[in-house]
């Protein structure tokens, strides 16, 4: 049989994702193709098409079923194109991914699908395959029957990671996906990134940590790929599509010190650059130390808030002790750190905003932009106000995600769960990040060392090489800031209105 795997257009903007590798449908592809079945990929996120250009590749392709991996955000879109498939062609259409997991039952009453998919999809793709006559022998999904009644099936096993093969690599074009100095997360490294070809990789799947915010696909189980296995993969991509360095996806690579000096280590004879996810509490200044003597040239941290109050409500594991040795750590040893912040959580006030403000000061660290809290399917949060009865209609809620973003809010909150307003929260969530930043730059006055790597990484390396003016204006900051931040609110508010009237369909 034939799948055409559809990995579908989910952001405001392609650009701001059109470089995220579809490892879900690349790692079931080239799975199903290794075990007799033919597939094909569309990923409509890094190429978009219209109505009409779908239909015309899908006539091209001939598949005998169609399978969409999408985000709970993205559910008004595979609305709209479970219904263009169904309406033109006589074949099931399969969803997986986080909505297939998470709202079956929605998916199944919203939208013209057939099948959803439930956890890891491997297995169960080339079983529905073998059985897509007969959806009630394979386990871990969810179908309509001849009467239209939903059943549930039970779960699938769990897979062993080591017994997948790579990505389908051979069907796609790895060029739509190779990052170069302009990458997102090497943005303040721009000095190491010019001119090469990184890559993203997965070397495990799952995270055991419960953060109560966090939509997980596997729950709390976690699976690591050997690191044997992960670095035959690195050999196959420098050989055969000449990359230098390696963006490593996973929701957290670094589980552990053993593990992560095993695998620096290993990476250090590549003679490549990389970077990943990390957790302040798994890491000290001595691993992050040899970290960076290996290749390591950026790390990303969950760091959430400052306070220690919404660290225990959102159950992070992590303390306030912890996020500052880990940030101190990378500032010390010039490692790029790429902070997540988040606000608005049940419980956020005045106060617990001032801590966040303060340990970036105390760390003398910029920060990044806070992303308002939106709870996600998934997740312990959504549940909650599921259970509470905040989200009434899961069917709406979902439709309203689809119009944020893929549900990461940087502007004003789908469902405020805070005792400020929309807009002060807004407001609040601007001029926190302002504040941090000013602070950074009094930091720098008083530490000549960063003030070099500031204008190194964040200036110099860019645009502003030749215009000394504009390095002024950086480092002093913008004045009038009150007028930028009245502007921003007025066009979050015009963003607002217009998603309200758009149909966010095909």
């Amino acid at each position: 049989m034939k799948i055409v795997l559809i990995h579908p257009f989910y952001a405001y903007d392609a650009e701001k994702t059109k470089s995220a590798f579809p490892f879900g449908v690349a790692y079931i592809a080239n799975f199903l193709i290794q075990h007799g079945h033919k597939a094909d990929i569309l990923d409509l996120n890094s190429n978009y098409m219209n109505r009409r250009q779908i239909l015309e590749a899908l006539k091209d392709m001939h598949p005998n079923a169609v399978g969409i991996s999408a985000l709970s955000g993205g559910f008004t879109y595979v609305q709209a194109l479970a219904a263009l498939i169904k309406d033109n062609f006589d074949l099931p259409v399969i969803i997986g991914g986080p909505l297939g997991t998470h709202n079956p039952i929605t998916v199944m009453k919203y939208t013209k699908a057939d099948i959803c998919v439930i956890g890891q999809g491997e297995y169960i793709a080339l079983d529905l395959l073998n059985n897509i006559n007969d959806p009630q022998a394979v386990r871990g999904i969810v179908y309509k029957d001849k009467r239209e009644n939903i059943i549930h099936n039970q779960e699938a096993a769990t897979q062993n990671l080591d017994d997948l093969p790579w990505p389908a690599y051979q069907i796609m074009d790895m060029d739509d996906y190779m990052w170069s100095g302009a990458s997102p997360d090497m943005d303040s490294k721009r000095r190491y990134a010019k001119g090469l070809r990184v890559m993203q990789m997965i070397t495990g799947r799952g995270c055991p940590m419960g953060c109560r915010f966090c939509s997980k696909v596997m729950g709390r189980k976690i699976m690591l790929r050997s690191v044997d296995k992960v670095i035959e993969e690195i050999k196959f991509l420098i050989k055969e599509y000449k990359i230098n360095g390696i963006s490593f996806r996973d929701e957290l690579y670094l589980m552990n010190k053993e593990h992560a000096y095993k695998l620096s280590a290993k990476l250090k004879a590549l003679d490549i650059i990389w970077m990943g996810q990390a957790r302040v509490d798994r890491v000290d200044y001595d691993l992050i130390k040899y970290m960076k003597e290996c290749g390591c040239i950026s790390l990303g941290f969950g760091v959430e808030s400052g306070s220690p109050k919404m660290l225990e409500a959102m159950n992070k594991g992590q303390t306030v002790a912890q996020i500052k040795r880990a940030m101190v750590s990378c500032r010390k040893l010039d490692m790029d750190m790429k902070v997540q912040l988040v606000m608005g959580y049940p419980g956020e006030d005045r106060d617990t905003i001032e801590e966040t403000v303060q340990l970036f000061k105390r760390v003398g660290n910029p920060g990044r932009r806070f992303h308002l809290i939106t709870p996600l399917p998934g997740s312990e949060l959504y549940e909650d106000l599921l259970k509470k009865g905040v989200i009434k209609d899961e069917a709406q809620y979902l439709t309203e995600l689809s119009k944020r973003e893929s549900g990461f809010s940087k502007g004003l909150p789908l469902l405020n769960l805070t005792q400020f307003s929309d807009e002060e929260l807004y407001r609040l969530k601007l001029e926190t990040e302002k504040r941090i930043e000013r602070n950074y730059r009094v930091f720098l006055w008083t530490h000549p060392v960063e003030i070099y790597r500031y204008l190194r990484d964040r200036l110099i390396y860019k645009r502003y090489l030749f215009q000394p003016g504009l390095v002024i204006k950086k480092l002093i900051g913008r004045i009038g800031f009150g007028r930028d931040l009245e502007k921003k609110i007025q066009q979050e508010e015009r963003k607002r209105l217009k998603a309200k009237n758009l149909e966010y369909q095909l």
